[in-house]
């Protein structure tokens, strides 16, 4: 697994793409600080052969948390343990 901090993930989003897509060890990637609102759609988001959860930060600027899980790993999101004010998934 991998993990960055990122202020603002579309300023990198072009390198994250090429990262995963030329990665075949990366089945999980990490990354803090996306700075990600409503303003920016899923798919802007969305790298063949990975799923994308995305917790961003609701009420003030910045945080956020985006993850890639490779497609060929069974997980199942747990939102019966998030919490609205822990920046966690």
């Amino acid at each position: 697994m991998a993990c960055l901090n990122i202020q603002h993930i579309m300023q990198k989003i072009d390198e994250i793409k090429l990262l995963l897509s030329d990665d075949n060890s990366t089945n999980i990637l990490g990354l803090t600080e996306t700075f990600l609102s409503d303003e920016i759609e899923d798919k802007e988001l969305t790298i063949n052969c990975f799923d994308t959860k995305r917790k961003d930060r609701k009420h003030k600027k910045g945080g956020g948390i985006l993850i890639y899980i490779s497609e060929s790993i069974n997980y199942l999101r747990r939102y019966d343990l998030e919490h609205d004010n822990i920046e966690a998934i």
